[in-house]
């Protein structure tokens, strides 16, 4: 319980006070307490307790009454009861300028529990541990591509705010199914961030976002491009500000070029690319694999490179990221195999019998794969077509014949059957799963690849442990822990309140 407890930042908890503050217990004498932790986090803010209740300012203040020194994660200790006090001060663990105001104070504040509320207020975000924890990432993307690169980015650790312009937020809040009236491609992209509604092209708004650009390491757009730039705050305006940010765009065509600012979609990129026309002629996918893989990857490629060059060279970057070149290299076989045999088709389409998806009795489908000799011949023997061996290299009647028996041959089993009966053996046949069937699926169940709702986790390989995070936010649900952890003062955050 302990170690998930300290799961909890100090900085949340500070966040908390005002919340936790119980008037009733107040003697009326106005005060001002000064805190001042060090590592895993350096923190400074100042308390004030006055008749309007407790408010918190970001900062060092030597005109407090008393200040509170220590690490951050022996406060956390200490405000969930695993550290007593007393002991904490004659250990030197903490250092307390006037002990008789601070025991004064401590009476003021309810006690904090993990998961708990105060006012209106959700329940506190526990930390995610990862390699990129400490990393802070303004979204301003929307949709696919951006909104799943910083949630890969939060699932590594980092602190992902996605920030929304309150009267027109992101449209796939709205997009069907819902669950409990909450759009499911929502839930699932935009799990473990934090939400913030802000106008932008308000001054006030603006001005607000150049000050949290200061403390920021990433921000993530994804609208055409000139939007940014037209709102003021483009590359070079948020650079200025702050030389180490690294700037991120993603849009269809890129950011320059004749087509760059023309709209576009999945279906597009994959026509540009090139793509589309290994598919076959009139192919529609049912997936984005343009925005997933040429944009959501190629993000998180140039974001993660761009925070080693940050961390040797102590500088920003800007990244350009086009979906449709970054969906070009999925098809980059098939490129190279045009340049040498210009008239032919490329062979991963269907056209080779050992390379290509059959019906079965019950209308399923097998994906046979076998694509090395090895395989080919392992398959035969095992399916009693020994015949086919020695016809690896197929001439186009060969392919024909053998596409037509393999057909027949597929059709005399169900998909379990076909599935029980390569059992054991290593030909690369699989079944065409569905995304429940995927959920289901005894090898991804090993490895622990969906959480406790379904959602996949990221697959990077670096946490494979189950995540102490929380569900897709409300619109705004963190505008006032998120402003104050970026220095807003209370007055500040009434002004920039959404109603």
């Amino acid at each position: 319980m302990f170690q998930k407890m300290l799961t909890m930042k100090a900085l949340d908890i500070i966040l908390s006070l005002p919340h936790r503050f119980n008037p009733e217990k107040w003697s009326g004498k106005s005060f001002k307490i000064q805190l001042d932790f060090s590592e895993p986090q350096s923190l400074q803010y100042l308390i004030f307790v006055d008749d309007s209740g407790c408010t918190l300012q970001q900062g060092i203040f030597p005109e407090a009454d008393c200040t509170l020194r220590c690490s951050g994660e022996n406060y956390v200790r200490m405000e969930l009861g695993e550290l007593n006090p007393q002991f904490a001060l004659l250990s030197g663990k903490v250092k307390v300028s006037n002990v008789p105001l601070m025991v004064q104070f401590t009476k003021l504040f309810k006690r904090i529990q993990p998961g708990n509320s105060f006012g209106n207020e959700k329940p506190l975000r526990p930390s995610i541990r990862g390699p990129l924890e400490g990393i802070r990432v303004l979204d301003l993307s929307r949709l696919l591509p951006g909104p799943l690169a910083s949630l890969w980015l939060a699932e590594l650790g980092a602190d992902v705010i996605k920030i929304e312009d309150p009267d027109s937020p992101d449209p796939i809040r709205d997009f069907v199914p819902l669950q409990q009236g909450v759009s499911v491609f929502h839930k699932a992209l935009n799990r473990n961030k934090k939400s913030l509604a802000l106008r932008l092209r308000s001054p006030l708004g603006k001005k607000a976002f150049l000050k949290m650009i200061e403390k920021a390491d990433i921000l993530l757009e994804g609208f055409r491009p000139g939007v940014m730039e037209k709102i003021g705050l483009d590359a070079e305006t948020c650079r200025k500000v702050n030389p180490g940010l690294i700037f991120v765009s993603i849009s269809g065509y890129g950011q320059s070029g004749p087509m760059a600012p023309m709209a576009g979609h999945d279906l597009n990129y994959l026509a540009l690319s090139g793509l589309l026309s290994l598919m076959g002629e009139g192919a529609m996918p049912s997936f984005q694999a343009a925005d997933v893989a040429g944009g959501s990857y190629a993000a998180m490629c140039g974001i993660l490179a761009a925070l080693v060059q940050k961390q040797r060279l102590g500088i920003g970057t800007y990244l350009d990221i086009s979906m449709t070149e970054g969906a070009m290299p999925l098809g980059i076989l098939a490129c190279e195999h045009s340049k040498a045999l210009p008239d032919k088709t490329f062979e991963l389409s269907g056209s080779l019998p050992n390379y290509r998806l059959y019906a079965t009795k019950d209308q399923r489908m097998m994906a046979l794969a076998a694509l090395e000799p090895k395989f080919w011949e392992l398959f035969c023997k095992a399916a009693g077509k020994e015949k086919f061996m020695d016809m690896f290299v197929f001439s186009e009647e060969e392919r024909k014949q053998t596409i037509h028996e393999l057909e027949d041959f597929f059709l005399q089993k169900t998909m379990q059957e076909w599935i029980d009966w390569s059992h054991g053996h290593d030909f690369c046949l699989t079944p065409v799963l569905n995304q429940q069937e995927v959920r289901q699926h005894e090898h991804f169940k090993a490895r622990q690849c969906f959480d406790g709702s379904g959602f996949q986790k990221n697959p990077f390989g670096f946490i494979r442990e189950e995540n102490q995070g929380w569900n897709a936010p409300n619109l705004g649900e963190d505008n006032e822990s998120v402003l104050l952890e970026f220095g807003f003062s209370t007055q500040e955050i009434a002004l920039l309140r959404v109603p």
